[in-house]
């Protein structure tokens, strides 16, 4: 036989009986918990012209890193976005080592995870569309020439 009346009135009583217990926590005898310092980061209305300069540097690099493999990887991959994918691998250490030294130079995290971000979706976007088109052009091209020799 199942009996719900007894379950539940059990729950109760344990229930009541569990707040009524006294416990008793006294702030005194609670260990201080240090409070941690404050860091202060480089933010971008703090930064001088040499960590723009340092910024755009790196920028400039992985852009040109992503565009030279690309090129070079275009003849020998059909698939655009493994070519890109293939460059953006490629080229990875050069945003690894500006993450390094925004580090060094003790940049805000959250800054500079999106600033990098940014820049890796923003390059990667563009080869794309530059290796699209290409690969288009190539392909068009090769079309007409196979179309204009007589056979």
């Amino acid at each position: 036989m199942n009996f719900p009346f007894i379950k539940y009135a059990a729950r109760i009583l344990f229930v009541s009986l569990l707040s009524t217990m006294p416990f008793h926590i006294v702030a005194d005898e609670l260990p201080e918990i240090p409070a941690l310092p404050q860091v202060e980061y480089l933010t971008p209305d703090k930064m001088a012209q040499a960590d723009y300069d340092l910024l755009n540097e790196y920028s400039g690099n992985y852009n040109g890193c992503l565009s030279d493999t690309s090129i070079e990887r275009m003849n020998s991959q059909p698939d655009p976005r493994h070519v890109v994918d293939f460059a953006m691998k490629h080229c990875a250490g050069i945003l690894e080592e500006l993450n390094q030294k925004m580090a060094e130079k003790n940049f805000d995290p959250d800054f500079r995870q999106g600033y990098i971000q940014r820049v890796s979706n923003r390059a990667a976007n563009s080869m794309l569309r530059m290796v699209m088109m290409g690969m288009a052009t190539r392909q068009s091209a090769d079309e007409a020439e196979s179309q204009s020799v007589p056979q």
